[in-house]
């Protein structure tokens, strides 16, 4: 408990001087350091956009189709370099013509490297990469559910789970959190199934024979980890204005009741944040193969049917996810080092969400169990590993999980209310650090670095 108050107290002096004043100074739409699990030259040439041409086989396993990506030079170069993983790549076009690449097998832990050859492309000036590809069967952020293994055992079924270095093995990207584009989407499935994305539906053509085909628009620049695609027979039940749950059909109306106090959260964390800008947020049930809770993706958060248990006790993973559409998707960890930026101020959001849900009394219960699992997370783990502050060195981000950077994070933005700040000084606190760094990405050190 000293070593963290320490570190606590140590953070927050820093930290200080942004938290009492207005910030005058913003920080670069993407973050200018180089990121341990991506092999992506992100500091020389940009993806500002992305165009999905998927085919999803439901036999087969895979996504085959085509990826086009808008990049721009920060830099003077003549190569970019992609994130990939067990992806078969057919060709690539740079500016429409076709271009020379290099595909090569790099370590277990990250993955692969594209390397694409371009002529010397000069600072500011853009251009767009196309490349065909497929997937492989055993892409690790695809799982692919035959009917015996659904709920209701109608029909096939596919999620995805990017984070956190997975989008690799989807698509060739720049896949780091420090890289955000907008993105959109044509996905062709089997007739009889629902596609839908991280993203708001623009148009369904469902008149073919074989094949239906689904479009979608992400407007607000995302990071790689926040694709997501679910395709299965699922139904829709509204829940409110903007948001609806998708399931299996006899899991819909249950769901739908469990998540009615949804619009109720977006409301809560609207008056702690600001406005929600992602426009739509539904809830996508997913089988019981899905291995978390949930998960963050915008406009079409995935969570687990564990959570529907007919009396709402456990709609607070709602709240979480619900929260992440500041903290996580608007201002977002700069790399898998910093992950207490996520998912730190998030708990700490989502208790403070209950609390204007159900009371005070809710909030500080949720906070002292979380303590107390810290405390037991702290007595298990080596010193290095429960740090704020990670440092990966190239592992991948999955063996370095666990709940330092949820508990230990929140625990410290709590300490900061209760010992530094007045109650008003820290929701301004919370509305400044949404206000400066929304659709950016940061480290830890930037909360200490700002001029004021």
């Amino acid at each position: 408990c000293f070593l963290l108050l320490l570190e606590m107290f140590s953070f927050f002096n820093r930290l200080l001087p942004f938290t009492r004043s207005a910030v005058s100074r913003t920080l670069s739409t993407h973050c200018e350091m180089a990121d341990p699990s991506s092999f992506a030259n992100h500091l020389d040439v940009l993806i500002r956009s992305t165009k999905l041409d998927w085919k999803i086989s439901m036999k087969d396993k895979i996504i085959s189709g085509q990826v086009e990506h808008e990049v721009e030079a920060m830099t003077e170069s003549n190569e970019v370099v992609l994130d990939a993983r067990d992806l078969s790549v057919d060709r690539v076009l740079w500016k429409g013509e076709e271009t020379s690449f290099k595909y090569e097998k790099m370590n277990d832990a990250l993955g692969d490297r594209l390397s694409i050859s371009i002529p010397s492309f000069h600072k500011g000036q853009r251009g767009s990469l196309a490349i065909s590809y497929r997937t492989s069967p055993s892409a690790r952020a695809l799982q692919f559910l035959s009917p015996e293994q659904t709920t209701d055992q109608k029909g096939p079924f596919l999620f995805s789970q990017c984070q956190a270095i997975h989008a690799r093995s989807i698509v060739p990207c720049q896949d780091t959190p420090a890289v955000k584009s907008t993105y959109e989407a044509k996905v062709s499935v089997p007739a009889g199934l629902t596609c839908l994305m991280s993203a708001i539906s623009t148009g369904k053509d469902t008149d073919g024979q074989e094949d239906w085909v689904f479009t979608f628009d992400q407007s607000i620049p995302v990071p790689s980890y926040l694709i997501a695609i679910v395709v299965g027979i699922l139904e829709q039940r509204e829940i409110g204005p903007r948001s609806a749950v998708w399931a299996e059909p006899s899991v819909v109306e249950s769901a739908a009741k469990e998540f009615m106090e949804t619009e109720q959260f977006i409301k809560a964390a609207e008056e702690i944040c600001g406005e929600y800008v992602w426009k739509r947020y539904d809830l996508v049930v997913l089988p019981n193969t899905f291995p978390y809770g949930g998960m963050e993706n915008p406009c079409c958060n995935f969570v687990t049917p564990t959570i529907i248990t007919g009396d709402r006790s456990l709609v607070s993973v709602v709240a979480h996810e619900i929260a992440h559409s500041w903290t996580g998707n608007l201002v977002t960890t700069a790399n898998w080092d910093h992950f207490w930026l996520n998912e730190g101020f998030t708990v700490y959001l989502e208790r403070k969400i209950n609390e204007k849900v159900y009371g005070k009394a809710r909030r500080f219960f949720d906070a002292r169990e979380g303590f107390n699992s810290l405390n037991e997370t702290l007595k298990m783990i080596l010193p290095e590993h429960s740090k704020l502050r990670l440092n990966l060195g190239g592992i991948d981000p999955d063996d370095a999980f666990s709940s330092i950077p949820y508990e230990k994070g929140s625990s410290l933005l709590l300490w900061l209310e209760q010992e530094v700040l007045s109650e008003g000084e820290t929701r301004q606190f919370l509305r400044d650090h949404v206000a400066l760094f929304s659709h950016k990405a940061i480290d830890t050190e930037a909360l200490a670095e700002i001029d004021v």
